[in-house]
């Protein structure tokens, strides 16, 4: 293990990202408690993770060579240089070997079925959707694409079922996770559509196009209820 060099990849935690945003602390805490979000949950958070970098860097250091490198910078970082290295990326779920798979990676031709949706034909996608269903129970990328079709048509109650059926089938489906982060929005839900963005951060190693979405979402939405 001496020759090899671990790599930790940290991030940026909520309470650092809304600070970068507001340029203060004091403005970061004065949205936060706007929205009535609460306000100890990002002090806490922050300190459990720099608290998980700091046990980590002390047991890596005892392995081999060491680098501790933000996210953001990932891309920049040679490791042409340092020979083999092991990546470890912290996120707040703990180590994250490798981001997950993307979405509607199943066996079933959902094409036609994404066909309907793209055109708004929602309850047409939805029949289908359910016709796919019995022929194939636990399909994460059916019963995402069913939360998002009862989304879109409002029918939220219906929505939150098959998100969370969604995900108990696969907890990494980065499209559920997603869609539940604005189906919480929808609903008013700040904190839990945070929640989500969260997890996708731990999903996704390098920034995926679903945390981009939901992020844009947030960002979206914060600064709309800013502005009213």
């Amino acid at each position: 293990m001496n020759d090899c060099t671990f790599v930790l990849v940290t991030r940026k935690t909520r309470l650092h990202e809304l600070v970068e945003r507001f340029n203060s602390w004091a403005q970061a805490k004065f949205y936060l408690e706007h929205n009535k979000v609460n306000v100890q949950d990002y002090l806490d958070e922050n300190v459990r993770y720099q608290s998980q970098i700091q046990e980590a860097e002390s047991t890596l250091r005892k392995l081999g060579r060491f680098q501790r490198i933000e996210r953001t910078m990932l891309t920049t970082y040679q490791f042409s240089n340092w020979g083999a290295a092991m990546l470890l990326v912290l996120g707040s779920l703990g180590f994250q070997a490798q981001a997950a798979s993307g979405n509607y990676s199943s066996d079933v031709d959902l094409r036609p079925i994404l066909a309907l949706i793209d055109e708004g034909k929602y309850e047409s996608a939805i029949e289908r959707l359910h016709d796919e269903l019995d022929l194939d129970p636990d399909n994460p990328d059916i019963l995402s694409l069913l939360g998002f079709s009862y989304r879109k048509t409002r029918q939220f109650e219906d929505a939150f079922t098959f998100y969370q059926w969604a995900l108990r089938a696969q907890p990494e489906h980065r499209g559920a996770n997603e869609y539940l982060g604005e189906l919480y929005l929808e609903t008013n839900q700040l904190e839990k559509a945070m929640q989500q963005l969260e997890i996708l951060d731990d999903l996704c190693t390098f920034r995926c196009k679903e945390y981009t979405k939901l992020k844009n979402a947030i960002d979206d939405y914060q600064d709309s209820a800013s502005n009213s």
